[in-house]
Formats: C-alpha cells, structure tokens, sequence
C-alpha cells in the first residue's frame, strides 16, 4: 500500500485519544473548500481541488505529460483511521465502519483467508478529451485485481493511445511484498498480464518513476526504505542495473524524502519528491540535476508548495502534508493533500485524501484566470448584517451557504438574491457561494 505519511500514524493515534469534545463527524465540504496551501515558487498560481474528488482515499496520483489522463491507487475507506483499527484484528477485520463510497470497481469480498469481507486498494483513472475540460469521473481500470494490492501507476505515452512505458506496484498475490510492474507498448487501459516485475525482493519497493532518456536506454525513480534509489537499463527493459540509493542532496533529509518525480524543463532535468519541512509538515520540494546524465548529482532543495491553514471556523482541522507529485509537460503539479479533523468523535471518520492540481501561471490548464475574474463579479453587502443580505453574481445559477464557527451548515439557498438572517445570532460566520466550478468564501458579521 502506499503510504504518503507512515511516521505520523501513531501520533495521529494519540491525538485521536485526547482530542475529544462537542463535535462529531467532520464537515469535509467545509475542510475541503476552505484549505489553503502555502505556494512558495512565484510561477505558479493558486491549487484547486480537483472536482472528481470523492470521500474515497485517492493516493498514488499520476498526471500524464498531456494532462488528459490522471491515474491513482483508490481506497474506499478513511486509510488512517481503518489502520488503526485493524491492529486488532488484522485478518477477518470488519471495515464497514469505516468505509467512504463510491467502491469504483474494489473487491471488498474476494480473500485468501474465508472472510465475510475483505478491504484492499486498487488503481483507477480518469481521462477527458481536451485542457479546456475539468476531470470530473473516476473510472475502474484494467489494472484493478481482487484480493491484491494494486497502486503508484505512471507511464510515459508513445501517441494519444498507447503507452511507451508504464510502472505501478503490485504485491500479486495478496500475501508478497510490493514489487514494482513493468511494461511497454500498451493501451491507455493496459492489461495486468502484460506487466512483469521488477526487483524482485525481499524489499518494498513504492512510488516509481520511469523515463526513456534515448532509443534504448531507460532510468526509473522509487522509494526502497524510505530513500529514493535509482536503476539505468540499455536494453528497453529487458535488463536493469542493480538499483542504487541516491546519495547527493536527496536523502539527506530527516525523516525522508520520498515520492520521486522527475520533469525535464527543456534544458535541465528536475526531480520533484516530497519532504518534510521546517515546521515537519510533509511538502512538496523540487532539485535540479547538476551533471547530465548523472543521477546521483542534485542541486539545493527549492520548496515548491507546502500545507497552509483550514479556514473553517474549527481549530482542530488540519492539513497534515501533501504529497504524490507529477508533472505536465508546461510543469503543472499534481498533487494529494492529506487533511484532518481532530475534534471528531467519529473514531471512523477523521482523515481524507484528495487530488489537488497546482497550475503554472501562463499553462493552458490554469482555470484560475477565469476564477479571479468571476470572483471579481460576486459582491455581498451589507457586511455587517442583521436582518438580510444581499447577493449579487453574474452568474444565473449558483448556491449560497451560510455555516457556523462549528461548521454546521445553517442556511442553504439556490439563486437567491435577498437571505434572510434573522434566525442568526449576533456573531461571525462562514458565507459560501458555489457557481459553476468557482468556490467564493468570506465572513459574514452578524450584528
């Protein structure tokens, strides 16, 4: 299985034990809209959640070069909360408590131990047709196997329809150690049989990443005990060199850096991974290779993105890291967040894992033009209220939420121009309007 941030299960599970008060199941409408992310190289813009995000785990998230396809290993549970739990019962354990549709094609029934249900991870897409579209669909994929653990899909295209190369890891049999699958010249939707494995240890390998650097020579990227190594084949595949840790800049960062993803800009090759940072909140850090063709030779770690505050009126929600970076071929950033709430009593339901995009200023993916400018067309007056407020959009279409600084959702209109907030007592809360795929937030003052 992948695991973004392994180190910080067991203090997640003592928090989980002393944070306990009025709440309950988390707002995860609110958390999600609500996050914000600390975006320190100047030529990107503002991340969004992408909106086929479910209450799903989505982890291991690839983007391919295109940026039509987008891929990742899919859990249909709260992955942290569910770990904790199964301590206690590692086989036959019941994680109906803590599963989070939609399934997306998971055999939760199929297992080698007899039974009654069985919880396991496997790869699922989404595709579209042009930039100009949102992904809005996970699809099952033709990776997807019961009673095994599939995830971490990456591939480097040959046209519109076939991949060149493609990795994912796969522990085969339900029972193995993860081993990294590869293959090439196949279909966008690949088939399992077709895949072979790679480094075949004893070793759990995660996370790889594989590039074609001429017409015979390949290099792939991945994790083996929590350090990046490396491995050169000169025949296609056929046969790899033994793999080697990288020991140059990457790697020399406590606990560890993880998640390898490298990107060439036109002159130089990138490795973009994950980190901790100075606060120890896993980020997303990226190294320029200073000798060509040397793979164990990296430049100074340039931080790129790393986890900001939730601004929902509750104190005890959290991004705890992102991570899982990949990269389009303009260097739109990929990427999963981790958030969670711990002042839920709901000991099933504390964490989630989405798929967010960090768009280059001027990438023909980068929505947030349109989103400034139709934010710069919504207006709420007066503010401070106290008997009604006023709405004013463009748009013909849209939602309006007032909550409180509880998170609870207190009002819900559709198209409204005029709200009535007499029912409100004085005081601050949170008013939300959705419209199309823009998202506009602010505080309202209740007076």
């Amino acid at each position: 299985m992948k695991k973004i941030f392994p180190i910080i299960i067991l203090t997640l599970i003592m928090i989980i034990l002393i944070c306990n008060n009025a709440f309950t199941q988390p707002n995860w409408e609110a958390i999600k809209a609500n996050s914000g992310f600390i975006v320190h190289d100047d030529s990107y813009d503002e991340p969004y959640l992408q909106p086929l995000a479910v209450m799903g785990w989505e982890d291991g998230l690839f983007i391919s070069r295109c940026g039509l396809h987008l891929y990742c290993g899919y859990w249909p549970v709260d992955v942290f909360t569910w770990l904790n739990g199964m301590q206690y019962d590692p086989i036959c354990f019941d994680f109906t408590p803590y599963f989070r549709p939609p399934l997306i094609g998971v055999d939760t029934v199929t297992n080698g131990w007899g039974c009654p249900n069985y919880m396991q991870g496997d790869i699922i897409w989404a595709t579209k047709n042009s930039l100009s579209e949102d992904f809005t669909e996970w699809q099952p994929s033709s990776l997807q196997k019961s009673f095994s653990i599939e995830g971490a899909p990456q591939g480097i295209l040959k046209d519109a329809e076939t991949w060149d190369l493609f990795v994912f890891t796969s522990n085969q049999d339900g029972f193995g150690n993860e081993n990294i699958m590869f293959m090439s010249n196949v279909p966008l939707q690949p088939n399992f049989e077709d895949a072979i494995p790679l480094f075949a240890t004893e070793d759990i390998e995660h996370n790889p990443h594989i590039e074609r650097l001429n017409e015979n020579t390949l290099v792939i990227f991945f994790d083996r005990g929590n350090f990046i190594h490396y491995s050169l084949s000169y025949n296609n595949g056929l046969d790899w060199d033994e793999p080697v840790v990288i020991t140059n800049v990457i790697n020399n960062h406590a606990p560890y850096d993880i998640q390898p993803h490298l990107w060439h800009d036109g002159t130089d090759w990138w490795m973009y991974f994950c980190a901790d940072n100075e606060h120890e909140r896993r980020s997303i850090y990226k190294s320029r290779q200073l000798i060509p063709n040397n793979w164990n030779s990296w430049g100074e770690k340039e931080i790129v993105i790393s986890p900001g505050d939730i601004d929902d009126g509750n104190p005890q929600t959290f991004i705890l890291g992102v991570g899982e970076p990949s990269l389009t071929q303009w260097g739109d950033i990929s990427f999963v967040a981790v958030y969670g709430d711990f002042s839920s009593t709901d000991t099933t339901d504390m964490f989630d894992c989405d798929p967010w995009l960090l768009p280059k200023k001027d990438s023909p993916v980068n929505r947030n033009k349109e989103k400034i400018e139709s934010l710069n067309q919504i207006s709420v007056y007066p503010n401070p209220a106290s008997d009604f407020v006023k709405i004013f959009t463009a748009s013909e279409n849209y939602q309006i939420q007032i909550y409180n600084s509880n998170g609870q959702l207190l009002i819900s209109e559709f198209n409204s121009n005029e709200i009535n907030i007499k029912s409100l007592s004085p005081g601050i809360y949170f008013l939300r309007i959705l419209c199309k795929n823009i998202v506009f937030t602010d505080k309202l003052i209740v007076k």
